[in-house]
């Protein structure tokens, strides 16, 4: 028979485990922390570099894309908010798979903004899109493949 046992995070040894084997332990005291990092004011810099290199390029990313579509359909809906310099999907573990997430760089930042405005929650495929601004490099998707090999 399994039973509940309460323990006391202060009177808790490494071997107390192993006397209890078929009780379920709940172990009460100091409360877990939860939340970003303490380290996250020394992150920021890197953040806003990030952030401000990426105004530079007209990217966004599209996630949330359903398995069927090809990245000639993706490319074809987004061109209706003007030219693409590329579009391309994270590859899949096969050729003719994506990752359901990829990249489209437009010739112009107005193109990019119409196109997140209007294409964000976008139900394409039964799936809602997700679109936003990418402030990933543009070589991206090139290195994630090059570290899988």
């Amino acid at each position: 028979m399994t039973s509940l046992v309460l323990i006391d995070s202060s009177q808790l040894t490494a071997d107390g485990f192993e006397k209890l084997p078929d009780q379920i332990i709940l172990i009460v005291g100091v409360p877990p922390q939860v939340g970003r990092p303490s380290n996250m004011p020394q992150a920021q810099s890197v953040i806003d570099e990030i952030t401000e290199e990426a105004k530079q390029y007209n990217r966004i990313y599209v996630a949330s894309i359903h398995p069927d579509l090809t990245e000639d359909d993706i490319k074809s809906v987004f061109e209706a908010f003007g030219p693409i310099k590329y579009c391309k999907l994270a590859p899949g573990s096969t050729p003719t798979r994506h990752k359901g997430y990829g990249f489209i760089e437009y010739e112009t930042q107005q193109a990019a903004m119409e196109a997140i405005a209007s294409m964000n929650l976008f139900d394409l495929g039964g799936q809602y899109l997700r679109v936003g601004r990418a402030i990933t490099p543009p070589n991206a998707l090139q290195v994630s493949k090059i570290m899988a090999i």
